[in-house]
């Protein structure tokens, strides 16, 4: 055991080292397009699988031999991918996800794509262990959005807060701010959700795997994770809760629009989901088809408190 625990975090060491090195270089070159930025590029995101696969085996069974490994690799790692801010927060400054987001055909490409969300998915899991064996952590490193690849997702430290208080009915000072933090999670990201979409469907298939295009696909999908959080906090909490949030509003309403243009599920005549089904190499992947899932079953949740809502009204 004590093999195979030096084994993985030497892994885990000289490639976070090979990514921080080929990240430095990249920043200073001017053309990132060049031979030698494209040989960076290929030593950082050859570098940072492996960093998943070894924060993966440090996670499996060994929870004994993880208190030395977070001291400082966590906050090390998360500066490479978002310059030390959380990972919700779209920061200018230069990290992965900058880089992704600047140039999406190459460095923003679906494999890349899903090897960062596997290791943001890992990193959350170390976090956890860390935090167990060290109680509250001070560093920052502040992870607040469900995992990206949307796989054994597990109810959220927030909507078990709304649930706690179904038996009561009533919103404690706690839930209350759990509950206003998600309907503005909803506010803040659903417009931009919907422009993004727009442009997107106004574009040709072709100009839609150009920069612009992968740019503005990238975001939307960044916008749909994190109205995927607000919505499950939502929809994890009772009727109660859900009725002040969905009851006599258009948020549904505007949910559906923005995942199929106001019309079915099955067969989409426009939004999300019809921009999915058009791309399935890059918005249509299996990480992005989870996000919108538990949007659909969000959503449907919401649309029932309408359905009961209007019923009483009448």
């Amino acid at each position: 055991m004590r093999s195979v625990y030096n084994d993985t975090l030497q892994k885990f060491d000289e490639n976070l080292l090979k990514a921080e090195k080929a990240l430095k270089l990249l920043s200073d070159m001017t053309n990132k397009g060049s031979i030698k930025a494209q040989a960076r590029r290929q030593e950082l995101f050859e570098a940072l699988p492996k960093i998943g696969e070894a924060l993966d085996t440090l996670n499996k069974g060994m929870a004994e031999l993880t208190t030395g490994p977070y001291s400082d690799r966590l906050p090390r790692l998360q500066k490479v991918l978002t310059a030390g801010e959380p990972f919700d927060k779209e920061t200018p400054k230069w990290c992965v996800m900058t880089y992704m987001r600047e140039d999406p055909e190459h460095a923003g490409e679906a494999m890349h794509v899903k090897s960062v969300q596997h290791l943001v998915k890992s990193i959350q899991a170390a976090s956890g262990v860390a935090k167990d064996h060290h109680g509250p952590r001070h560093e920052e490193f502040d992870i607040r959005t469900v995992e990206e690849s949307g796989i054994n997702e597990k109810p959220s430290v927030a909507a078990a807060a709304l649930e706690s208080n179904r038996k009561t009915g009533t919103l404690t000072k706690q839930s209350q701010k759990i509950f206003d933090d998600s309907i503005k999670l909803f506010e803040d990201n659903l417009p931009r959700a919907q422009e993004l979409c727009s442009e997107l469907e106004a574009l040709s298939a072709e100009e839609r795997h150009v920069t612009h295009g992968r740019r503005a696909a990238v975001e939307l999908m960044q916008k749909l994770t994190r109205l995927r959080e607000g919505m499950t906090h939502l929809a994890h909490g009772d009727h109660a809760f859900l009725e002040p949030a969905f009851g006599n509003t258009k948020r549904a309403a505007r949910l559906l629009a923005l995942l199929t243009a106001g019309s079915s599920f099955e067969e989409p005549r426009g939004g999300v989901l019809k921009l999915m089904a058009e791309d399935e190499e890059h918005l249509g992947q299996s990480a992005n088809q989870a996000v919108v899932s538990n949007l659909i079953a969000s959503y449907k949740v919401a649309a029932a408190v309408v359905s009961s809502s209007t019923a009483v009204s009448l």
